[in-house]
């Protein structure tokens, strides 16, 4: 029943939970002036490019490649808010 419902996921979602030392990114991030949060899930969902299982999805009942996914993810834009889903159609920090 589980790889029934997936097939009709457009994106199906995947969580992985890692423990991180951001020491390094933080220095590049806060001198920079952008948000960490929508740096790491710009670098989070880049790297989901680069891993060729997170690309399949079913089309018409087939499974299929994609050489690019548009990626989402749900985040709190300020403390005590509701949640947001952005997409990542990210834009450099200028």
């Amino acid at each position: 029943m589980e790889s029934e419902t997936r097939k009709e996921y457009v994106e199906p979602p995947y969580c992985v939970t890692v423990e991180l030392d951001v020491t390094h990114f933080l220095g590049r991030v806060r001198p920079s002036g952008c948000s960490f949060t929508f740096s790491m899930v710009h670098l989070v969902t880049s790297c989901a490019q680069e891993i060729e299982e997170f690309r399949y999805r079913f089309l018409d009942g087939w499974v299929v490649l994609y050489r690019k996914i548009n990626t989402a993810c749900t985040v709190s834009i300020k403390p005590n808010t509701p949640y947001h889903h952005i997409h990542s159609i990210l834009y450099s920090c200028a």
